[in-house]
């Protein structure tokens, strides 16, 4: 049946153990017919040392019928090697056969200037009958049953059978000491003496034997050098360098800098193979150097020699890379702490390795994941300031429910000479200080008690916040208060949980000092009082004693002026009269007014019935006998007839403003009997008696004071 034909080794043994039991357990993989393409090939699965494949070939055809099998067919076999433990195998298969004539070959693909040409069948390597053993084939591994593409072809003669042996063979490898810093590192080969024109072939492998993608060359870039060159950027770890002579390959296309970019190459990956036979049918000889340097360490040269006919030769070097000794950092964070919900600044001083200078620092990135929440890398690009060593970041917004606590951010610097330095630092996020932290973010207040509580422990320190009284305070918080009155205003922390406590009344942000107080309160808690125009706004700064307070739970207390109603003195001038004669007395009220609102539209009106009087409205215009306009003395005229009882005459006034409230007071007053000369009716005898006395009598009275020349006359 046209098509490939699968025989594992574990089907090749139990059939060995039915036909022939207690035979060894190496085992022969027989061709499948048609076997005469890579398409059409007898794949052998799990082979091992002393495994063998058996064939016969008598020509080199690959383009047989479907149908037909053709003797003189190529016989193609696709081999898989058995699984090992990780390491350097190198797998050799030797051919067998009574007769000359067979050729072996193991197959790969062509390509041009890097690219694969498809599937095309190229021979990677041809036994010859002068190698040692003699038409052997050569390919290394790594213990990942690495596949391999294997054909043998005859001649007429060649019409027995033939066998192919395989041997595994475990390859250490070779060790260079060097001590080799990650980076830019270069690799070279070096003929010596009479091998100078040695052409090399290499590449490059990870420490799990993983081909590194690119790493690789033949000759060196841009020049008719044999030698390999190469520079690639490497981290620290193990790496394993193959090389091979004239024609190395793997599975990976010639890379960009490679000079000679059309050698062939391998089917699938993990194997490795060399082509050294020339045309002639002889193989190169001697010994070159390999030189690895890191651009700071002086370079190791490590000697190899190939031997002569030695069939697809490869060696292999071992070399380590250190982290390396790059620039380094030191971040910061402003502010730091940082609240949930707010942002910050990163800047990360550097520091350039003893190599280098800051001028070769390329980039510097922070992973600042831990801050915004996001999936890790969350990178961002900092930018240098100036011609300073500092590198700082845009301004980071840390979401509202990110969690509190110490946050690494790792951050990695670029150096163009030494390569990546790294490094980390911490920003702590808080619970974030209150809005009303600074004065400009002052929250609004009202009067109460309290008229606002909160805790200030979070709280930062700004301008304003170590006021005259005390100049030793910290974490202030800040309210804006406006009077709705004139008065007296009274501020006060009491019942605060912390115990001392700083106030400090300003007219602005950045304005003037009103008022300020240290421990005034109960203990250490502060109170001060302030007297407020109506509609004026201050600015209210309450913080903790010590320049470095921890703060904590405070109330802030407004107490409002107590409203009053308008009172007044009174006084009459004279305060005293006699009943002689009729006079003027001059009432005069001085009126304090009420507040919380200030009185306005104040009457004063005298009550004066008990004189038989009426009610007297005084007035405060400036008319006399009022002596000054709207000084809240209020004025007016008390005309007393004569005689009128004497008597003391307690005058009731009264305050009305126009905000409804009353104030009332006494005006002393009295009048007293006047005593004189009385001329009688009679007109004949005078007698000294009281003015009533007089006018009872029908007398006539002379005046207070007077008397009678005799009592007949006055």
């Amino acid at each position: 049946m046209k098509g490939m034909q699968t025989m594992t080794r574990s089907t090749i043994i139990v059939l060995g153990l039915i036909t022939c039991a207690g035979t060894a357990l190496a085992a022969p993989f027989n061709e499948v017919e048609p076997n005469d393409s890579k398409s059409t090939a007898t794949t052998v699965v799990g082979m091992t040392s002393g495994d063998t494949i058996i064939g016969t070939t008598t020509g080199t055809s690959t383009s047989i019928s479907t149908t037909t099998i053709v003797p003189n067919s190529a016989d193609y076999f696709r081999i898989k090697t058995a699984t090992a433990p990780l390491g350097i195998y190198r797998h050799r298969l030797a051919l067998a056969s009574t007769v000359a004539g067979h050729t072996v070959t193991l197959r790969g693909l062509s390509q041009s200037a890097g690219t694969i040409n498809g599937t095309t069948d190229v021979p990677a390597q041809t036994g010859s009958t002068i190698t040692n053993p003699a038409r052997a084939l050569v390919w290394y591994g790594f213990g990942k049953q690495e596949e391999i593409y294997y054909r043998a072809t005859g001649t007429a003669s060649t019409s027995l059978p033939y066998t192919a042996t395989l041997t595994d063979t475990p390859i250490l490898p070779g060790v260079s000491g060097a001590t080799l810093q990650a980076g830019n590192i270069e690799i070279r080969t070096a003929g010596l003496g009479t091998f100078a024109g040695v052409d090399t072939d290499f590449w490059l492998y990870d420490s799990n034997f993983n081909a590194i993608p690119t790493a690789g060359n033949d000759d060196e870039f841009g020049t008719s050098n044999l030698t390999g060159k190469m520079i690639r950027n490497l981290a620290a770890g193990t790496y394993t360098l193959a090389i091979g002579q004239w024609q190395f390959a793997n599975d990976q296309p010639a890379p960009i800098d490679d000079d000679y970019r059309d050698g062939f190459l391998l089917d699938f990956p993990n194997a490795v193979v060399d082509n050294v036979v020339n045309p002639s049918g002889a193989t190169s000889t001697g010994t070159f150097n390999v030189l690895i340097s890191d651009g700071v360490n002086p370079q190791a040269t490590i000697p190899l020699t190939f031997a002569a006919n030695t069939v697809g030769d490869v060696k292999f070097l071992q070399f380590s890379i250190i982290a390396a000794a790059g620039a380094t950092g030191i971040g910061s964070a402003s502010p730091n702490p940082v609240g949930q919900g707010g942002s910050t600044v990163l800047t990360i001083a550097v520091t350039p390795a003893p190599s280098s200078n800051l001028n070769n620092v390329t980039q510097v990135t922070a992973d600042v994941a831990a801050l915004t929440g996001n999936a890790s890398p969350d990178t961002v690009i900092l930018v240098r300031s100036g011609a300073t060593a500092n590198w700082l970041s845009s301004s980071i917004s840390l979401p509202g429910a990110l969690p509190i606590g110490l946050k690494n951010i790792p951050f990695t610097i670029t150096d163009s000479i030494t390569g990546p330095g790294s490094g980390s630092f911490s920003v702590t996020v808080i619970v974030p200080p209150s809005a009303n932290d600074t004065c400009n973010t002052a929250t609004a207040v009202s009067t109460g008690s309290p008229a606002a509580s909160g805790n200030n422990s979070l709280a930062t320190t700004g301008p304003g916040e170590t006021p005259v009284c005390q100049t030793s305070s910290s974490k202030g918080v800040w309210f804006s208060f406006t009077a709705g009155v004139a008065g007296n205003y009274v501020f006060n922390t009491e019942s605060s949980a912390q115990s001392d406590t700083v106030l400090a009344l300003y007219d602005s942000c950045g304005g003037a000092l009103l008022a300020c107080d240290d421990d005034t309160g109960t203990g250490t808690l502060s109170a001060l009082t302030a007297n407020l125009a109506a509609n004026q706004n201050v600015k209210v700064m309450l913080s903790s004693f010590g320049a470095a307070a921890t703060g904590g739970g405070y109330t802030l207390n407004i107490v409002a002026p107590t409203p009053t109603s308008p009172t007044g003195v009174g006084t009459a001038t004279p305060a005293s009269i006699n009943n002689g004669a009729a006079t003027d007395v001059t009432l005069r009220v001085s009126v304090t007014p009420g507040q919380v609102p200030t009185s306005t539209g104040t009457t004063v009106s005298v009550a004066t019935a008990a004189l038989g009087l009426g009610t007297i409205n005084l007035r405060d215009d400036g008319v006399a006998p009022d002596l000054t306009a709207n000084d809240n003395i209020f004025s007016g005229t008390m005309s007393v007839p004569a005689l009128r009882a004497a008597a003391s005459y307690p005058l009731a006034f009264n305050i009305l403003d126009a905000q409804a409230r009353t104030g009332n007071g006494i005006i002393a007053f009295a009048i007293t009997d006047a005593i004189g000369a009385c001329c009688l009716a009679n007109g004949a005898s005078c007698v000294v008696v009281s003015a009533i006395a007089c006018n009872t009598q029908g007398g006539s009275f002379s005046g207070a004071g007077t008397a009678c020349i005799t009592p007949a006359t006055y």
